[in-house]
C-alpha cells in the first residue's frame, strides 16, 4: 500500500515537472527569471536575455528555453576548447617563426660582419699597393735620374780628358785642370775620381778613362736593370688593381646584399614577434569573453532551475 502510494506520488511529481516544463513564460516572467542577467550592464549579459525574450516572443516553453541555455552553455565550452586548441597551435608556429628567424639574423650578422671586414682589408690592400708603387715609383725616379747625371758626368770627363789629351797637355802640368774636373764631378760619386784624374799623367789617365768607360757600362746596365724592374712593378700593380678593381665592387654587393638580408630579416622577426603579442591578446580577449558569457549562461541556468523548483513546489502543494 504504501510502495504503491510512493510510486503515485512520483509519477504525480513527474507529471507536474513536464507540465511546468511545457508551460510558456510571459516577457514580465521573463524579467522576473532572468532579470539579473543583465544587472551588470555586461555585453554577455544583455545579449543573452535578448536572446531568451526571443525565443519567449517565438511561443518557446520553459523546456524549450531549458534547452537553448544548455546548448549555448555547451557551445560555449567546445568553442573554447577549440580556441585554445587553435591558439596553441599558432602559438607554436609563431614561436618557432621568431626562433628561426632569431637564429638567421645571428648567422646573417656573422657573414655580414665577416664580408665587412673582408671589404675593409681589400681597401687597404688596395691603399697600400698605390701607395708601395708610388714610393717605388718615386724612388725608381731618383734613382734613373742620379745614374742619368752621372752618365753626363762621366761623358763630360770623358770628352775633357780625351780633349786634352789630344792637345798633348800633361794633366801633371796642368795646373787648373784640377779645379775644373772637381767642378764637374762635384755633388757626384765620382768627385774623388775626378778630382784624383787631374794628378796623374797621361798613362795613368788612360788607365782613369778606361774605369770611366767600365763604370758607364755599369750605371747604362743599372738603369737597364732598373727599368726592366720597375715595367714589371707596373705590369704587377695593374694586375693587382685589376683583380681588386674587380673584387672590391662585388664584395661591396655581398655587404649590401647581405645588410638587405639582415634588414628584411628583422623586420619578419619583428613581425613574427608582434603577431605573437597580438595572438595572446586577441586570444585572452575572446577567453574573458567567453567566460563572461559561460558565466551568464551558468547563472540562467541556476535561476532556471531555481524557478522551476519553486513552480513545483508549488504545484504540489496545491495537488496536494
Amino acid at each position: 500500500m504504501k510502495t504503491a502510494l510512493l510510486l503515485c506520488l512520483i509519477a504525480l511529481g513527474l507529471a507536474l515537472d513536464e507540465a511546468i516544463l511545457l508551460q510558456k513564460p510571459s516577457q514580465d516572467k521573463l524579467k522576473e527569471i532572468f532579470s539579473k542577467l543583465a544587472e551588470d550592464g555586461s555585453e554577455q549579459g544583455q545579449q543573452l536575455f535578448v536572446q531568451l525574450q526571443a525565443k519567449v516572443q517565438a511561443g518557446a516553453t520553459f523546456h524549450n528555453i531549458e534547452d537553448h541555455i544548455s546548448e549555448l552553455r555547451t557551445q560555449l565550452e567546445a568553442d573554447s576548447q577549440f580556441d585554445v586548441k587553435k591558439f596553441q597551435d599558432e602559438q607554436v608556429a609563431l614561436e618557432k617563426e621568431y626562433e628561426d628567424a632569431s637564429s638567421e639574423i645571428e648567422e646573417i650578422k656573422k657573414q655580414r660582419d665577416y664580408l665587412d671586414s673582408k671589404l675593409e682589408i681589400l681597401i687597404e690592400q688596395s691603399e697600400l699597393i698605390d701607395n708601395l708603387f708610388a714610393s717605388d715609383s718615386d724612388a725608381y725616379t731618383t734613382r734613373v735620374g742620379t745614374q742619368n747625371a752621372m752618365l753626363e758626368t762621366i761623358s763630360i770627363l770623358i770628352e775633357k780628358i780625351n780633349q786634352h789629351l789630344l792637345e798633348g797637355h800633361s794633366f801633371v802640368e796642368k795646373e787648373d785642370l784640377f779645379e775644373e774636373l772637381k767642378a764637374i764631378g762635384r755633388g757626384n760619386h765620382i768627385e774623388v775620381l775626378a778630382q784624383l784624374t787631374a794628378h796623374l799623367d797621361s798613362e795613368q789617365v788612360a788607365k782613369i778613362l778606361s774605369l770611366f768607360d767600365s763604370l758607364k757600362t755599369a750605371i747604362q746596365e743599372s738603369l737597364a736593370a732598373d727599368e726592366a724592374k720597375e715595367q714589371a712593378n707596373i705590369e704587377l700593380h695593374n694586375k693587382l688593381r685589376a683583380e681588386l678593381g674587380e673584387l672590391i665592387p662585388k664584395v661591396t654587393q655581398q655587404v649590401e646584399d647581405a645588410q638587405n638580408q639582415y634588414d628584411s630579416i628583422i623586420e619578419h622577426a619583428s613581425q613574427a614577434h608582434y603577431e605573437l603579442q597580438e595572438l595572446g591578446v586577441s586570444f585572452q580577449n575572446r577567453e574573458d569573453y567567453r567566460r563572461l558569457a559561460l558565466e551568464k549562461t551558468i547563472e540562467a541556468q541556476k535561476l532556471l532551475q531555481d524557478h522551476l523548483e519553486t513552480l513545483s513546489r508549488w504545484e504540489g502543494l496545491q495537488a496536494s
